[in-house]
């Protein structure tokens, strides 16, 4: 279910289909990603899973899976 919610809100801000989300898909490489988008996908994240990234975690997620990743180091179960 929490896959489902990041990957609409992903696809949402930027305007693709969530089929172009795959974890081994860096950031860089999807379309319409760039750093105005990631700041709004970061705050959409943050505020509907409820938990906050530090600075240098957000850095450090390139990759799509990297998010997922983040969000199960802050409690949140990805099924």
């Amino acid at each position: 279910m929490n896959n489902k919610k990041l990957a609409e809100i992903v696809s949402n801000i930027l305007g693709i289909d969530e089929s172009e989300l795959r974890d081994d898909r860096k950031v860089a490489e999807i379309p319409n990603w760039d750093s105005f988008n990631n700041l709004q996908i970061i705050a959409s994240v943050e505020e509907a899973f409820k938990t906050r990234f530090t600075t240098e975690e957000i850095i450090n997620a390139t990759k799509y899976g990297d998010v997922k990743k983040l969000l199960e180091k802050h409690g949140v179960e990805m099924k």
